[in-house]
This record gives structure tokens, sequence and C-alpha cells, in this order.
């Protein structure tokens, strides 16, 4: 199923205007995956990265011929790595 998703890792409020932007210019519906990470500090933050890169690895196969877009690149970079390691690439499209 195609569904097009933007993880973001700041308040909804901030990124508002940059959705409503996507949305208007693709002119397709966005689902919207809020991480606040942007309050987290020190090993914590970056144990967060990799812990929401990797459950969106795990579930992969529900994502399928879909476009993900990564407000924050490290969730973006991350999936990506795990993806290219375990050559799982094809699911998905990566943009950061």
């Amino acid at each position: 199923m195609k569904n097009n998703i933007l993880i973001i890792d700041s308040d909804y409020e901030e990124a508002q205007d940059f959705v409503k932007g996507l949305r208007d210019t693709t002119n397709t519906d966005w689902s919207v995956l809020l991480y606040e990470n942007n309050k987290i500090y020190g090993i914590r933050r970056y144990i967060k990265f990799f812990t929401v890169a990797w459950q969106f690895f795990l579930q992969r196969r529900k994502y399928k011929e879909s476009v993900i877009l990564c407000w924050q690149q490290f969730y973006g970079i991350i999936l990506a790595f795990f993806c290219k390691k375990t050559i799982q690439y094809n699911h998905y499209d990566i943009y950061l």
C-alpha cells in the first residue's frame, strides 16, 4: 500500500507550515509521525534515533512502495543504513 510518511522530531506546530507546503506542492496526503526528540539530550537522544529507525525497519513491509521523508536526517540515514546492510532497500523511497 502506497502511503506518504513524514517523520518529524519536533513539535507539530514548528513543522506545520512545512507540512502544509508539502501537501500543497505534492498534491498528496502525508501521514505525519511525530517522535519528539529535540528536547532530549545526551546519549538518550542518539539511542532514540536508532530505535525509531529500527522500528521502521522492522515494519518495512507495512511501508512497501511508500515515500518516507525525514525532517530529522538522522532518522533517514540510520534507516537507510539498516536497509542497505540487510539488502532491503527496495521496499520504499527514503528522502532526507
